[in-house]
């Protein structure tokens, strides 16, 4: 399954997403896995079956001044590790900000994946101001993502951060 496309026939529409369901089995994936890579994967996996409109659904963790691609899937990509600073990915982790990006198309940061990315939602993995990675989503729609997106995404990067860390507990609820 690593880094393949799931056919959009197999995938849920956001509109019928249980987003409590799905952070309880995220939450319960990341307290459950015995290996850190294994728990990415499961996230990630996660995430991208449950959601339509993510074509491409990645994490790429902190490496010194660097973003290094974890785990995904989707179409393969020539970035796997980007600067910080550098495209919409590089830039929200110096920002410290989430970035969605309506029309990648219209953006002079975009670091060309695939011609069929209309638009991008980048949530930074953070706790603080210390930041860890960050979750990063295309889609093959233009202004695919919502609030809703970012606000579901973001309690999932607070769940990673605790993972990262090493907290056991990840107790926070829906």
């Amino acid at each position: 399954m690593f880094g393949e496309q799931k056919k959009v026939g197999t995938k849920t529409p956001p509109e019928i997403v249980d987003k409590e369901k799905l952070f309880g089995e995220i939450r319960n994936a990341l307290a459950e896995a015995g290996d850190r890579q294994v728990a990415l994967r499961e996230v990630v996996r996660l995430l991208h079956e449950n959601h339509d409109h993510f074509d491409w659904t990645g994490i790429y963790l902190l490496d010194g001044d660097s973003l290094i691609l974890s785990e995904f899937l989707g179409a393969p990509t020539v970035h796997k590790r980007i600067p910080v600073g550098e495209g919409i990915c590089g830039a929200a982790v110096r920002e410290k900000a989430i970035l969605n990006i309506p029309d990648v198309n219209a953006d002079p940061r975009y670091l060309a994946c695939s011609v069929e990315t209309k638009s991008e939602l980048v949530v930074p993995i953070m706790q603080g101001e210390r930041v860890f990675g960050e979750i990063d989503i295309d889609s093959h729609r233009s202004a695919a993502f919502g609030p809703e997106d970012e606000a579901f995404l973001l309690k999932v990067a607070d769940l990673l951060a605790d993972f990262l860390q090493g907290k056991k507990g990840m107790e926070e609820s829906w």
